[in-house]
């Protein structure tokens, strides 16, 4: 009964967020959420420290958890007319996921309105631009690909994120942001 009440207390508490620059990171107010939203206890934190965004934690795999992400929306059309998303990036030498939702259209459809296009890259020790291209996303849904969805359409997109799932628990995940934008 315990462990119920712990799941119920995470899925009902607030995220953790913080606000950042607009300008430099699609969206101003970046929030985490982890794996404890289904049972898990992986951790994972955003904060802004000297104008970079930092996304940090550590994985677990107890109770069948082992995510952690971070997240912020913006207005659809933000997006429009880019082929993908520049990061400039450093951190752990780790793989995150980066993730695009769409607003709800009639082509995804109900079922799978809260599903996200994502690919993966990898962050390396030594700051970096990684650029991530829209065309080599697959449409995702509660960590299944779902096939035959309609490509990414950069118009319609309200948030991005990043999530690590990569299945290393002995140490902790960090990755670092200075800046995030569109490329054509």
């Amino acid at each position: 009964m315990q462990r119920f009440k712990n799941i119920f207390s995470a899925m009902t508490s607030p995220a953790q967020a913080v606000e950042v620059d607009a300008r430099a990171f699609l969206g101003s107010k970046w929030s985490t959420i982890n794996d404890n939203v289904m049972g898990g206890v992986s951790n994972g934190q955003v904060e802004v420290s000297d104008g970079l965004l930092k996304f940090t934690g550590q994985l677990s795999n107890k109770f069948n958890g082992g995510f952690a992400s971070c997240r912020t929306k913006f207005e659809a059309g933000t997006l429009k007319d880019f082929s993908g998303i520049e990061v400039e990036v450093k951190g752990a030498a780790r793989t995150f996921q980066a993730r695009f939702n769409p607003a709800f259209s009639t082509e995804i459809g109900i079922r799978y309105s809260r599903g996200s296009y994502m690919t993966t890259f990898d962050v390396t020790e030594e700051w970096q631009t990684v650029r991530i291209s829209f065309a080599k996303t697959t449409f995702d849904w509660k960590g299944q690909e779902i096939k035959n969805m309609p490509k990414l359409k950069p118009e319609t997109l309200v948030g991005c994120g990043f999530l690590i799932y990569d299945q290393i628990y002995d140490k902790p995940f960090e990755m670092t942001v200075r800046n995030i934008k569109g490329y054509k």
